[in-house]
This record gives structure tokens, sequence and C-alpha cells, in this order.
């Protein structure tokens, strides 16, 4: 027995190694009884995981713990304001936050999204033979992009902040608070030759990054790309859209509609992806 049974304690931190990787994690006394212990194991009983008290996770550039106890209704500004941080290096204008429930809403939506795509290509009509055997082959390929997107999982980002305002949102339990580091660096990915981080410059534009990240592959879209900001916001932009430190310059994959019967909703759920999970998943068409 490790608790007493008069023991006011009902959550318990487990900190320990699992081969060559550290882990964390949050149990029950019920999930204790069941957990094996490795040597080196450090247990943490707590008494204030009361259905008053939520628990929230930092990540990103900060001192101190990376995880809080704090009163259920706690709003973001008000744990800010005990976060202590270095303002030469951590972003404090671009916090966000990421949300189990958010990530579990936004897998779901993919899944719906993925679903509707593979019954209308299954349904797709065709009116000759030939027609006939591109739809086969293009019913293919779709189920071949839809077994790869089942497996991406959204971030689950929420945007707490507006033209480098934060906003003071309630936190709910299981909230993960990021405070982006400084960068100078632009992450150029997706449907380029050699995704990689460029220096940012103030006279660069798209064109510019990307040129910079080898150029554009065979298969990109040059006319509408997205950028995910420092503080998780999204932007569907064109070449002359400002850049900024901390961007991630998504080149998405240009789909034929003209060709592919089912082009304008495997295009959606393209950008649907890069959105939920910052991943620009190319289809094999």
């Amino acid at each position: 027995k490790v608790v007493s049974s008069g023991a006011r304690v009902n959550g318990v931190t487990l900190r320990g190694m699992r081969g060559d990787q550290s882990t964390v994690r949050t149990l029950d006394l019920a999930e204790l009884s069941t957990q094996a212990l490795s040597d080196g194991d450090v247990l943490t009983f707590r008494a204030d995981l009361r259905p008053d008290f939520v628990i929230v996770h930092l990540d990103g550039e900060f001192l101190g713990p990376s995880e809080l106890a704090v009163r259920r209704g706690t709003r973001l500004l008000d744990l800010l304001n005990y976060v202590p941080v270095d303002p030469s290096l951590a972003q404090t204008d671009a916090v966000y936050v990421r949300r189990d429930r958010i990530r579990r809403e936004q897998r779901q939506a993919l899944q719906d999204s993925l679903d509707r795509l593979e019954r209308t290509t299954m349904l797709a009509l065709s009116d000759t033979a030939n027609e006939s055997q591109i739809r086969v082959r293009e019913a293919e390929l779709v189920r071949t992009f839809v077994e790869r997107a089942r497996d991406i999982e959204p971030l689950g980002l929420m945007v707490t902040s507006s033209a480098g305002r934060q906003l003071n949102v309630i936190l709910q339990d299981g909230d993960t608070v990021v405070i982006p580091p400084r960068t100078n660096v632009v992450h150029v990915v997706g449907e380029v030759n050699i995704p990689h981080a460029v220096m940012y410059r103030p006279d660069l534009n798209v064109h510019d990054y990307v040129r910079m990240a080898g150029g554009y592959s065979q298969r990109a879209n040059r006319g509408e790309f997205i950028i995910r900001r420092a503080n998780a916001e999204i932007e569907v932009a064109g070449w002359d859209t400002p850049v900024h430190p901390g961007d991630q310059l998504m080149i998405a994959p240009s789909v034929d509609e003209k060709w592919l019967q089912n082009g304008i909703d495997l295009a959606q759920v393209v950008y649907q992806i890069a959105v939920a999970a910052s991943v620009v998943l190319r289809p094999a068409l």
C-alpha cells in the first residue's frame, strides 16, 4: 500500500525514465494502484487536485516549473503574471494555448471530411469506359491519401492574442500555455525543394523565402500560401503578404481540379490538415 486510507490525496504526478525517454504522467489513485514503477521514479502526491483546482502545463521559453495547479476559473493573464520569463528570450505577445478539447474537435472534423471525400470519390459517375478507368485510379489514390491523413494528429491550438494583445481567456484542466521563444528565422515547409529555416529579412517576400528554400517543387501551388504566425494564428496569404520572424510558411500542393473530379474537396482537406496540424500532406495524384 502506498497511500493510507485516511490521506487527503487524490492525485499523483509520476516522473521517471522509460528507456532513454523521460516521462511525466498525472494519475489518480486508482490508476496508481495498477501502475508499474521503476527504479528512480519520483512520485508527487497532491492534495490540491480537488474539483476546484485544475492542472495547467507550460511550454516554450519560461523559468520555473512546467506544471501548475491553479484554481478553477483562473484566467490566462492571471497565470502569466506569476510565470517568470526573460523578455529578451520570450515572445510574450505571442502566447497561445494547446487545448485537448479543441484537438479532439479538430480530429473529429478532419475524420468527417475524410469520410465525405471517400464517399464522393466512390460515388463518382463515369460516362465512358476510359473515364471509368480514370475514376477507378482516382479512387485508389484518394484512398491512399485518406489512409495517411487519418494518422495525422491535430495540435489543438487556440489563438489567444490579437494585434499583439493577449486575450484573458479562462483556462481549462489540461491546457498547455505556450510561450514562444524569440527567433529571427522563418520556417519554410511543404512543396519546396529544400524545406528548412531561413533567416528573417524585412525586405524579403514569400517568393524570396521560397527561393532561399530551393524554390518551388513541381507540385507547388504558387498562387496561395498558408502562414502560421508565432502566436498560432493562420493566414491564407498571397506573395505580397508580410512575413514576420517566427512565421511558418507552408506551401501547399496544387490539385488539378479539371482532371480530378473531387479536386476541390481534396484541396480543402489538404488545407484543413495544414491549419489543424501544421503539416502539408501531398496527395499522390
